[in-house]
């Protein structure tokens, strides 16, 4: 409990047992708990996690060291109570693999993640936009109240599966779509209070009985994570079996990508400082099929749920500043003068205004901000008065990061667009902005995020007019696997032909 004593980072005073996670009970929200720690301690504080100590910092520079510049030492992400080992379990996906390991399920990933892929996957993306567009017109006809988070949970899922894996869902047109359910199962257990998770954070010994106990606890009660990824056996079988006319899509690429011989060189993820890492056994080793299955589930889960999420909040900031909406509308309509004009990537990719929609949202509603995290493998001097111990975890305090009024301006809480202006970007520290991460473990989906949300932005403003409804009260959030409003958002619709 000394330990941050020995390295002059203040924080507040843990319990024997406990150490600081009464604190987070109190608050249900980790990056709230931050919030009030970095206002009493400043930008760099200690806590623990039970008996495990975590540094959280809001220090751009620290977080530069170990994001970027020193990330053969920091390119372990935080482990969690009753996870699978990350370096010797078969199903870890590449969110929580680390080394070598990390390393080749990024560099079998990154293919289908280039912008020619990106942009013969969005002709799929269109189609189910259009399906959510038909199902919008007909409900604002109506003059309903329109729920909108449902819908582009709906949307996304439906795209995701299409995009990611060749299969229909259908939940735009079915919201008991039993994809939809299990999916919104999983996250709706990453909000809930979680026994397990306790005591693997006060007892860490007991983290491989306790793996062991979840399993035979879901295995006689059902999980939805296992249904889902039964689900993805089935396809990744049919498809190795029957794709003699290939589908450009995530399955079809990585299973391709899988098919190459790995070496040194076909490993290499650019910017990336991996000389010092370890080797293991899953150096060159093409994909096992459990270790495909769980990408599938990672990819379903990160795409379906982050877009779904910055989408709600773009349009509850459109609805409640006309003007922005408005500004938006005129540069659509610039672009796309007809309402018949096809909606292109590389178009939609140029907007500027659109862009820096996109980005504000994103800075104001960083989804994902406790997942920026991570580990030492050995001791490190990150400043001359800042020394990591190994094993210490790294968090980046991101709230108190992109609500920072000497980074923003004085009004951090106002959403504009304007802060996003190339002026006033290329003056900021490269680690100012974290909505998607930093460094070579930032998240791989970024432009496949952008083009699926941004032209739903684009077909949802050409043709509709939003207002906030009556029945929207205040925004609520919730924190789980992303930060989600707690009661959805409710809109009204008029069309505008």
């Amino acid at each position: 409990m000394k330990i941050f004593k020995q390295i002059n980072v203040p924080g507040p005073p843990p319990n024997f047992l406990f150490g600081n996670l009464i604190s987070f009970a109190k608050k249900q929200a980790f990056y709230s708990t931050y919030l009030d720690w970095y206002k009493i301690y400043g930008k760099t504080f200690g806590y623990f996690e039970g008996l495990r100590p975590v540094l959280v910092t809001a220090d751009l520079d620290v977080l530069n060291q170990v994001m970027v510049k020193k990330f053969d030492i920091f390119h372990a992400r935080k482990v969690f109570p009753v996870q699978v080992d990350p370096d010797k379990d078969d199903e870890v996906h590449m969110f929580f693999a680390r080394g070598d390991r990390w390393k080749r399920l990024r560099a079998i990933s990154n293919p289908a993640f280039t912008s020619a892929k990106i942009r013969k996957m969005s002709s799929l993306v269109h189609n189910c936009i259009d399906n959510v567009i038909a199902e919008l017109k007909r409900r604002a006809h109506n003059n309903e109240s329109i729920e909108m988070y449902d819908i582009f949970q709906r949307l996304t899922l439906d795209s995701m599966s299409s995009c990611g894996f060749g299969f229909n869902t259908s939940a735009i047109q079915n919201p008991n779509d039993v994809f939809l359910k299990n999916c919104r199962q999983v996250l709706y257990n990453t909000t809930r209070p979680n026994l397990f998770f306790l005591i693997g954070f006060l007892f860490p010994s007991t983290d491989k009985f306790l793996v062991r106990l979840a399993r035979l606890r879901d295995y006689i009660f059902g999980n939805p994570v296992f249904w889902l990824e039964k689900q993805f056996e089935k396809i990744i079988a049919m498809r190795k079996k029957f794709d003699s006319v290939p589908r450009m899509d995530l399955l079809h690429m990585m299973i391709e990508a899988n098919k190459l011989t790995h070496s040194e060189e076909s490993l290499h993820v650019p910017e990336t400082p991996t000389q010092n890492i370890p080797e293991s056994k899953y150096k060159y080793a093409k994909l096992s099929l459990l270790e495909l299955r769980s990408q599938c589930f990672l990819f379903l889960m990160a795409g379906y749920e982050t877009t779904a999420t910055t989408l709600i909040y773009t349009a509850y900031e459109l609805a409640y500043n006309q003007e922005i909406q408005s500004k938006l509308y005129d540069e659509i309509i610039e672009c796309f003068p007809n309402k018949d004009d096809e909606i292109t990537y590389d178009i939609v990719n140029k907007m500027e205004y659109l862009d820096k929609v996109w980005c504000e949202t994103l800075r104001k509603y960083p989804l994902a901000s406790t997942v920026v995290a991570r580990q030492a493998e050995k001791s490190c001097k990150l400043s001359e008065d800042l020394t990591i111990p190994k094993g210490m975890i790294v968090q980046a305090n991101i709230w108190a990061i992109h609500y920072n009024p000497d980074v923003w301006g004085a009004d951090p809480h106002k959403f504009n667009p304007e802060r996003f202006i190339p002026e006033l970007v290329a003056c900021r520290h490269p680690m100012a902005y974290l909505a998607f991460g930093a460094g070579p473990r930032k998240c791989i989906g970024i432009q496949f995020a952008k083009m699926e949300g941004k032209i739903a932005i684009v077909k949802l403003v050409q043709t509709f007019h939003m207002i906030l409804s009556e029945k929207q009260g205040p925004l609520e959030t919730i924190e789980g696997a992303t930060i989600a409003p707690v009661n959805g958002v409710y809109l009204r619709l008029s069309q505008r032909y």
